[in-house]
């Protein structure tokens, strides 16, 4: 302020002793303060304010004459500056943990090279930028490609593009013919074709979003699974989502909707699907669907995805079978010893009923059983508690026909129509399962023929992979086996059935489980995702992170936790316009808009689905990005730069463009670097799993594995280990710039670096960036024995000692 605004600062600080706005004043202020704090009439301990004010400013002062002063002066305020400070505060810097400064921040310097194609789509986009008088282009053709597709309309010059077609200017429509192999080409997207990136950037972000074949995970492998899965999960257990900010709005439309449709595409089984991307075949795909045959329930099969067996999820707890197997053989088990284990803890259950002379039956089989022998189980050991919740009349909130109005919704917004199409049936379904719990154990064992030869292995996958009995496993810890358990545990299955139903989906899973109906394989999908694992975990990360563990009621927990988890799991796919620029006959056709599909990746901000509704906000894209499931790539402008949290499922976080200054740069790494974040449970359960596994517990896992982390860091480390800081394994917050060679952004990488040091020093003061510049100046010029990165030294440290 004494450089850039002496004059208006100095008439502040002159004004007299009377004044009503001289800054001393406040020390009559503080002072009362005091006073009345002490409950006393008679006055205490003056504050000493205007002596702490004189301080910060030579503090300051000392910090813009850096080049011509002892550095032993600087130190010694800033000594006194803390002593007095931490009298009443504290302030613990994330970077403070440990010994190196950015020592949980791994830089990635991609490998960029430009390709030829990419210079000629500049020359196109330049020759049309200068026909319209624009400025220059470079900026954009760096951040994005196919631009004047994705471009909206209040681009400038977007706008004058559409402007020049519409008054039919020739040069307009020769730059733009000339242009022709710089446009999105839409046929090739109709055809679920390959797509060039055009972009050096988007290259890079394909690649590591795609490595291992990333496009088969419908959701993040969990931190720590309980087996090893011997499938295309265990290549990707190092994987995180993305964060991408940008300066340019173009950016994330264009990222959401050609990574999306990068995925989409992968995901599609060529030799058995001739469905075109938006073609009405796609949508006459249809898999769980509850069918009536002859009044009559068809689909009964389907329940062994989405009823919550009590038996199965109490009686078979997996992350026991893990810990015993652990404690024999000191390793993890493979998917088809738990099943193995599983299956025998089943046949013990089943032992121990009616059914069990008929269990090594030959003869005809009954493929009912596969859903009966559920409610035959908790009809024997669980009457009282199924009872209860089946009893519930049909106006109460937590009755399991209910979820047919959800069942009804899925179709209806799966058929891109807006009236309402087949209903599907569910209620039927769920009468006719109670009709078989109303009956006795032994009139099923003798309605029903001899019970299928794999019915113990799909039972021991029910309880491994179902998402109805691995959601009420879960929310078991958070409370008692009531009727409001059992309807969220279903609630979160109806949840996952709307992501089984999306064609990319029943795609994928096809593809990758190819034996039995649908719904083996999605049981088998679910095996090799560890989906117990990820529940367990997802959740206790929503319990803190919903600030569930400061309420006393259960059922609101448990409420809080299935409608969270359903609403993420189920998020609508929102699509992005686009306008095709179509060159025919060396004529500009009609500027038509098309729509993409973004599950994979989406653009922080709102959507609409493909019949024009609005399906997803901000909050609900921050929540599913947040959740372990799609989105992977979250795209945003600085819109999601300050103030909120996209830590629990990203590590990752790409410098699209370089912020200006390193105040923007620390708040767009704060948005992943945060308290239990995804790389700092990764790190803890690599370092401690055997430990911990190897042993009984009671209390949560997670819970469990941050007490041992903390009673296991180093004496004398402050609170933030482990915290936020946990850098004992390989993951890392990943800072990724994409910096074209030889660009301007080359050296502002190296100058955002140097300044975020000196910001560090300069927190808390006034007019930050003018001081930051100066500090660099100095440093710049050289100041004898102070290197920029010991410029951390001089700051003022409030960590509590």
């Amino acid at each position: 302020d004494q450089i850039f605004y002496k004059d208006e600062i100095k008439e502040w600080f002159s004004l007299n002793g009377g004044d009503a706005y001289n800054l001393k004043n406040l020390n009559k202020k503080s002072d009362k303060d005091m006073e009345d704090d002490s409950r006393q009439a008679k006055k205490t301990e003056p504050s000493h304010f205007a002596g702490h004010i004189a301080k910060l400013e030579e503090y300051k002062n000392l910090l813009y004459q850096m080049n011509e002063n002892d550095l032993g002066d600087l130190y010694k305020y800033k000594r006194k500056i803390e002593k007095i400070l931490g009298k009443v505060m504290c302030r613990t810097e994330r970077n403070t943990g440990i010994s190196k400064q950015d020592n949980m921040i791994e830089e990635y310097t991609e490998k960029i090279e430009v390709e030829t194609k990419e210079i000629l789509n500049f020359i196109d986009i330049d020759r049309i930028a200068q026909v319209i008088g624009h400025r220059n282009c470079m900026e954009y053709w760096k951040s994005s490609p196919y631009l004047l597709n994705f471009m909206d309309d209040d681009y400038k010059l977007k706008k004058e593009c559409i402007k020049g077609i519409n008054d039919a200017s020739l040069k307009v429509e020769n730059a733009l013919i000339s242009a022709k192999k710089s446009f999105l080409p839409w046929g090739k997207i109709s055809k679920y074709r390959k797509i060039a990136a055009d972009n050096h950037k988007l290259e890079i972000l394909l690649k590591n979003s795609m490595k291992n074949k990333a496009w088969k995970l419908l959701w993040i492998p969990p931190s720590l699974p309980y087996y090893q899965s011997n499938s295309f999960f265990d290549g990707l257990k190092d994987y995180t989502k993305s964060l991408i900010f940008s300066s340019w709005k173009v950016v994330p439309k264009a990222i959401a909707s050609l990574c999306s449709y990068e995925a989409e595409r992968n995901a599609k089984d060529f030799n058995k699907e001739q469905y075109g991307y938006g073609g009405i075949e796609r949508r006459k795909i249809k898999e769980l669907n509850f069918a009536i045959k002859e009044d009559e329930p068809a689909s009964m099969n389907l329940i062994t995805l989405f009823y919550p067996c009590m038996t199965l999820a109490k009686r078979i707890n997996p992350l026991k079978v893990t810990q015993d197997y652990m404690k024999e053989n000191g390793s993890l088990p493979s998917a088809e010893e738990m099943e193995n284990e599983i299956k025998y803890k089943i046949r013990n259950i089943l032992e121990n009923t009616v059914l069990r002379k008929k269990l090594d039956s030959e003869g005809p089989f009954d493929q009912r059983w596969y859903w009966a022998s559920l409610i035959f189980m908790d009809q024997i050991f669980y009457k009282d508690e199924i009872k209860e919740w089946f009893s519930l009349n049909g106006g109460d909130a937590y009755n399991l026909k209910n979820l047919n109005k959800k069942s009804d919704k899925d179709m209806e917004d799966d058929s891109r129509q807006a009236k309402k199409t087949e209903p599907s049936h569910f209620a039927g379904h769920i009468a006719k399962l109670e009709e078989f719990f109303n009956k006795e154990p032994l009139k099923i064992v003798e309605e029903l023929g001899n019970p299928p030869k794999d019915l113990l292995s799909i039972l021991s996958k029910i309880a491994l992979a179902s998402p109805a009995v691995t959601s009420l496993r879960t929310l078991s810890e958070y409370g008692k086996y009531k009727p409001v358990l059992f309807y969220n545990a279903a609630l979160i299955s109806f949840g996952f059935r709307s992501l089984y139903i999306l064609p990319e989906t029943i795609s994928l899973i096809k593809q990758l489980c190819p034996d039995g109906p649908y719904w083996k394989k999605i049981l088998q999908y679910n095996i090799a995702g560890n989906l117990q694992s990820l529940l367990d975990e997802y959740m206790q990360v929503l319990f803190e992170s919903l600030g569930l563990m400061n309420l006393s009621d259960e059922k609101r927990i448990v409420c809080e936790l299935g409608e969270h988890i359903e609403k993420v799991v189920s998020i609508r796919t929102p699509s992005l316009y686009l306008d095709e620029i179509k060159i025919k006959n060396n004529k500009v056709g009609e500027i038509k808009k098309r729509s993409m599909r973004c599950r994979f990746a989406m653009r922080f901000g709102r959507g609409v689905n493909q019949i024009g509704q609005e399906v997803s906000n901000i909050t609900e894209v921050r929540n599913a990005f947040n959740s372990p499931f799609r989105p992977f790539i979250l795209a945003s402008t600085s819109i999601g730069q300050e103030g909120l949290d996209f830590h629990q499922y990203c590590h990752s976080i790409y410098h699209w463009n370089l912020p200006p200054n390193p105040v923007d740069l620390e708040q767009r790494e704060g948005r992943i670097f945060r308290y239990k974040g995804h790389a700092i449970r990764k790190n803890i359960a690599t370092q401690y799993k055997i430990k911990l596994l190897g042993n009984h517990f009671k209390s949560n896992l997670w819970d469990e594995l941050f007490n041992i982390a903390l009673k296991e860091r180093e004496s004398g480390a402050n609170d933030l280990i482990p915290f936020w800081i946990f850098d004992q394994g390989k993951a890392k917050i990943q800072r990724h710039i994409p910096a074209m060679p030889m660009s301007r952004e080359k050296n502002q990488k190296i100058a955002l670096s140097r300044s975020l040091a000196v910001y560090r020093l300069v927190f808390g003061q006034p007019r930050q960036e003018d001081l930051i510049n100066f500090i660099n100046s100095q440093v710049g010029a050289g100041i004898d024995n102070l290197k920029i990165d010991e410029i951390i030294n001089y700051r003022i440290d409030l960590t509590p000692r």
